[in-house]
């Protein structure tokens, strides 16, 4: 939940002058949770700096040499860039409780979406996973009515469980196991991949040797 990670800018004890400094997307707080809380664990010395924010002003910050490294999608644009990239992440739709439609559901079809009223996630400018998901539902004929786009999946599971009547497409990776209990979550049939978790850095720039190690030993990594 949002409440287990950074929300603004986390310092840690600095005890050897070192810092890093990391950007965190909306996208995937959740994700690399599990990463931060390492890196805390293991760099007591480490003044850790982080940065919530969306990936594309993320990706602003690392190309003015404002980050050392970014926890962000996989950038449309690759050019400035170094990427580690990660094992995608599965596209969910989630449902309040109130709509009993999907009492008994596990899976939904793409076309069975036609008809619901959505909510997608959508950053806040530039090019990123919205405009991805609505491509691949072009290809397939499929237009969505959208009724709400939002930068945060905390923000709008939160509007789910207070009971807006509307479908919403995440990343499976975001869906807390209290959200799970407090909303229907459905697998989408042939879901196109559109979530792309991965570590960047500027070409430029390397790693420092201790967050380098950290990096390899992700479980998820691909």
């Amino acid at each position: 939940m949002v409440d287990d990670i950074v929300l603004e800018v986390v310092t840690i004890a600095n005890t050897e002058q070192k810092e890093v400094r990391i950007g965190l997307s909306h996208l995937y707080q959740r994700y690399f949770k599990p990463f931060l809380i390492a890196l805390h664990r293991e760099q007591a010395g480490l003044d850790i700096k982080v940065v919530v924010s969306d990936s594309g002003y993320l990706e602003r910050l690392l190309i003015e040499r404002d980050l050392d490294f970014a926890l962000i999608q996989h950038p449309a644009d690759t050019g400035a860039f170094d990427c580690i990239d990660l094992k995608p992440v599965q596209l969910v739709a989630v449902a309040p409780k109130s709509m009993d439609e999907f009492s008994n559901c596990t899976s939904i079809s793409m076309t069975q979406l036609l008809s619901r009223e959505i909510i997608m996630l959508r950053r806040s400018s530039g090019s990123g996973t919205f405009e991805a998901l609505q491509e691949q539902f072009r290809k397939q004929g499929i237009s969505l009515n959208n009724t709400l786009t939002m930068s945060q999946p905390e923000a709008i599971l939160d509007m789910l469980e207070s009971g807006m009547n509307c479908v919403a497409l995440l990343p499976d990776s975001e869906i807390s196991p209290s959200h799970r209990t407090d909303c229907h979550v459905m697998k989408i049939e042939q879901a196109p991949l559109v979530f792309f978790p991965s570590i960047v850095k500027l070409t430029s720039t390397r790693f420092i040797h201790d967050v380098d190690r950290l990096i390899r030993d992700l479980e998820d990594y691909a």
